[in-house]
């Protein structure tokens, strides 16, 4: 998992807002290429922003197709798309715990547990293709559930990864169905009792 080039106006929450990869994000693109070449990737797939695609694009080389995944989109930060880090940190309170992190819904957005799903719904299409290497570029919210459900410790979300960042981890069926199970708790005890 790759997060995109560095874009123009960096520090937003772009969500599903088009932005431009900058003169930076594609210096940054070519170097994640140059980094990711010895690991002889047979599938990129992408977020269908365009400065997914775009990093995907010069990450590829043009050598291998770039396939665009709807599951890699931006979290949709509903109205506060576009507003800066600092603003959506300050709405949505800058000290929740871990768990309310998780649930916190912008309006008209979605939250990180539905990111989740969406990622883990990837990943699971994945374990049915042929061994190799897959690169998938997406963004920030996603890196930041991947890390917390596959790479590292559950339940905890990062708060940041820089433009370009990549973690390289090796999929398997039980940390699928483990990473689903506690997206399901979390959703259950998000949900009133009637």
């Amino acid at each position: 998992m790759a997060r995109h080039g560095q874009t123009a106006n960096a520090g937003h929450n772009w969500g599903l807002l088009e932005v431009p990869l900058s003169t930076a994000g594609i210096a940054t693109a070519e170097q994640m290429r140059l980094r990711l070449l010895p690991y002889c990737a047979v599938r990129i797939y992408c977020s269908p922003q365009q400065r997914a695609k775009d990093t995907a694009t010069i990450i590829s080389g043009r050598n291998i197709p770039v396939e665009i995944d709807s599951r890699l989109s931006a979290k949709d930060y509903g109205i506060y798309n576009g507003e800066t880090k600092q603003v959506v940190r300050n709405i949505r309170g800058p000290h929740l715990s871990d768990e309310d992190l998780w649930r916190w819904t912008p309006p008209g957005g979605e939250s990180y547990i539905t990111v989740g799903r969406r990622i883990l719904s990837f990943l699971r299409a994945l374990i049915d293709l042929p061994p190799g290497v897959v690169i998938a570029v997406t963004h920030e919210g996603l890196l930041k559930v991947f890390s917390s459900l596959i790479a590292q410790d559950q339940g905890h979300i990062r708060l940041g990864y820089d433009y370009g960042h990549t973690i390289i981890a090796s999929i398997t069926n039980s940390a699928l169905t483990s990473s689903e199970a506690f997206l399901d708790a979390l959703f259950e005890r998000s949900t009133p009792s009637t």
